[in-house]
Parts: C-alpha cells; structure tokens; sequence
C-alpha cells in the first residue's frame, strides 16, 4: 500500500466515524424534538458534514499539501458542530 493510498484511506476512514457520530447526535437532537415538543433544529446538523466532506476530499486530493481552504473548510465544520451540540445540551438540561 502506497504512502497516498494510506493516506486518502484514513481521511476517509475518520470523516465516516464523524458521520456516524454527527447522525447519531442529529437522532438525539430529533428524538428530544418529537418528545418535548420544542424545536431542536436537528437538520442543521448536516451542515458541519457537508463542510467536512468536502474538505476531506479535496484533503484526499491533492495529499500532502496545506492547502487553506481544506483547513478553513475543516475549521468552520468543527465550529458549527461545537455550537449545536453546546445548544442542544443547553436546550435539553434548561428543564432539568
């Protein structure tokens, strides 16, 4: 296995273990919504993927070079996320 193969390999590898993760927490975030009854926004939490999707493949092709638009793209995902999930939890231990 070459040097890119491995590379382009892990890049996948760690977005779809961000994937399960992000959807996992969307289906949290929609089953407190179908619960309670207030409104969660659990379909932005596509976004963050979208974002990091993108810079995963772009990162997967062209290997090796700092590119800043994949590190703009990676960066504004992880901040989006950061921000729903810290919303979320806010939302759902408000009425605790």
């Amino acid at each position: 296995m070459s040097l890119l193969a491995l590379h382009q390999f892990s890049i996948l590898f760690v977005w779809f273990g961000l994937v399960a993760f992000v959807l996992f927490c969307a289906l949290i975030a929609r089953a407190y919504e179908r619960l309670s009854r207030e409104r969660t926004g659990y379909i932005w939490f596509t976004l963050p993927l979208i974002l990091v999707g993108v810079g995963a493949v772009r990162s997967a092709a062209s290997p090796f070079s700092n590119d800043p638009m994949n590190n703009l793209l990676a960066g504004t995902g992880g901040c989006i996320l950061a921000f729903l999930m810290f919303r979320l939890n806010r939302q759902m231990m408000q009425r605790a």
